[in-house]
């Protein structure tokens, strides 16, 4: 049976959506390790830690470990650093794996965990996103993406019709290329705009980069010629599915939302109800009143939100 780790990156609370994406592995079934990428202190939900010099170790459940690895990309939003970091657990922090599969912290997963493993036996696994699932070889973004292609990695790019959802990259080590590519992408680009980096969001969407580590992942699919598995909405609960994953991709993130405030204007939780699902488990990042508080509140927000929605 190959091995295969997961990671996660955060920064700030976000260190409560990396306990949620955890308990959902757990439930999945997933034995094995979970390796989190963050900024200053472990969380405080991760108690007992055993340090290991390089990470400091945390047993939420027999089989599986959470890793945590503190980052010193101090200008780079972390979002750019997906690649390094995944590229760091293959060659330096677990070099016996045979695949790492990178999961945004805004996500859980509803499938077992075999079905990632399997999903690894058909290239580098990814979905497409909410807002431009079709991106057609001949949009003009692509154009500028074939430029930066050229002038990080010296060669030709293939032709794609799908823009994928960079919260989620399941890559074997035998397609370790497409993390290189996506790697040298990035960096080139932070070259020629050092003050980029530091955000999430750089531009409007009229720019072929606004998206940054969205955008650098599609240049990379384009410019390697590692065997790609690509997944619809579906992958990600865009639309509705029971398969996959569910990702709570557009703001706010769940442990900010205000669902009352939200459901009078018309927004219903939506998938974050099922985030919430998983906010229980052998790891509590809330406490028991915040839990009971959230269950009523998206009671009765997904309850207005039967009656009163935006069009």
């Amino acid at each position: 049976m190959k091995r295969v780790s997961a990671c996660a990156l955060y920064d700030g609370d976000y260190h409560k959506g990396a306990a949620v994406l955890a308990n959902s592995l757990i439930a999945s079934g997933f034995i094995g390790t979970l390796w989190i990428g963050h900024r200053g202190a472990p969380p405080p939900w991760a108690t007992p830690l055993t340090d290991h010099g390089a990470w400091r170790t945390y047993e939420p459940a027999r089989g599986v470990e959470l890793r945590f690895v503190p980052i010193d990309h101090t200008n780079l939003h972390t979002a750019w650093a997906k690649p390094h970091f995944m590229l760091r657990v293959l060659d330096e922090l677990d070099p016996a794996i045979d695949a790492v599969v990178y999961f945004d912290v805004d996500i859980v997963t509803l499938s077992p965990w075999s079905f990632f493993e399997d999903w690894l036996e058909s290239g580098v696994g990814l979905c497409t996103d909410i807002a431009f699932p079709i991106m057609p070889a001949g949009h003009p973004f692509r154009r500028h993406w074939r430029r930066l292609a050229k002038e990080a990695l010296g060669r030709d790019c293939r032709l794609l019709d799908y823009y994928c959802n960079s919260g989620f990259a399941a890559v074997p080590r035998v397609h370790r290329e497409f993390l290189e590519a996506w790697r040298d992408v990035t960096d080139t680009y932070a070259g020629q705009r050092p003050d980029a980096p530091r955000d999430l969001k750089i531009a409007g969407r009229e720019d072929a980069f606004a998206s940054s580590d969205q955008d650098f992942m599609n240049v990379a699919a384009m410019a390697c010629d590692a065997p790609l598995s690509i997944i619809g909405q579906e992958g990600m609960d865009f639309i509705e599915t029971t398969y996959g994953m569910s990702h709570a991709a557009q703001p706010p993130k769940p442990w900010h939302a205000t669902y009352l405030r939200m459901s009078l204007t018309g927004v219903a939780p939506g998938r974050h109800q099922t985030w919430w699902r998983h906010a229980r488990g052998p790891i509590q990042p809330f406490t028991p009143a915040k839990m009971l508080w959230t269950r009523l509140v998206l009671r009765l927000a997904a309850l207005i939100g039967r009656f009163y929605h935006r069009r």
